[in-house]
């Protein structure tokens, strides 16, 4: 302000920094100008020149609503939950500080970055957002072909999960068949459910949608022989069939040697 009345002029030495107007100045961008003040020589008094240097700093971004995070599952990254619905006071971009992490279940809250288009006249800011991530579905993949057995077979048991997690395996008549670890075996003629299933665990997978049931036939063990045949009280007779010398016992077909045949 002069000290007496006489017009003042104004200018900067950056006009890209800041701007004078009339009596205003104005700042456009992070950097430094020197603005001078012109008192211009009247009648009574002499010019007089001031100049004062200023610094212009970035400025702060305003988060006027934070993002939502959009949930994800065990196993995923936070790269794959979506930020959503964020409201700032200039334009921009929100990110997760480090996209790689894999959190377990559960809700979690980790940093999140707002990156600002004009990166050369905003600073960018670290913020908490929250994210939910849920437990892993899992399924039980098997394919048993083999649902008829003879008493006295063993049968072994080859379900997984897609977890990796142990198959529980159970039987609905443990006089006709009993379980042993991961083997099956026949005991008595009849028939049995066998289910394969997969609960989950506390931390990380849900229990599988559904259990698998197969129907287990136990069959009574046939002979292996005419001798067992005979021994058992079927009586024997010989024939020919397509030429050649069979024999045959009960319901039983042999060779000529005594081998079964069917």
């Amino acid at each position: 302000e002069a000290t007496a009345a006489t017009d003042i002029t104004y200018e900067s030495s950056d006009s890209n920094v800041a701007q004078v107007v009339g009596n205003q100045l104005y700042l456009l961008r992070p950097g430094t100008a020197v603005i001078t003040a012109n008192a211009i020589e009247s009648n009574e008094y002499m010019s007089a020149t001031l100049s004062r240097e200023i610094v212009v700093d970035k400025a702060d971004v305003l988060i006027n609503v934070l993002p939502i995070a959009s949930p994800i599952t065990y196993g995923q990254s936070l790269a794959e939950s979506l930020l959503s619905n964020g409201e700032t006071s200039v334009e921009g971009v929100f990110e997760w500080l480090d996209p790689t992490i894999q959190p377990i279940p559960g809700e979690w809250i980790y940093v999140v970055t707002f990156t600002p288009v004009e990166t050369d006249k905003y600073n960018s800011i670290d913020i908490e957002v929250s994210v939910l991530v849920n437990k892993v579905a899992q399924e039980i993949l098997w394919d048993l072909t083999e649902t008829s057995l003879e008493v006295g077979d063993t049968l072994y048991l080859a379900a997984i999960a897609t977890s990796g997690l142990s198959i529980v395996y159970s039987v609905d008549n443990n006089e006709i068949a009993r379980l042993e670890d991961n083997m099956l075996i026949a005991l008595a003629e009849g028939a049995v459910s066998l289910t394969a299933a997969q609960d989950g665990d506390e931390e990380n997978y849900v229990a599988a949608a559904e259990p698998i049931v197969y129907l287990i036939t136990i069959n009574a063990k046939l002979p292996t022989s005419l001798q067992t045949t005979q021994l058992g009280g079927a009586k024997a007779y010989k024939t020919f069939r397509n030429g050649q010398l069979v024999i045959i016992s009960g319901e039983h077909t042999y060779d000529a040697l005594g081998n079964l045949i069917r």
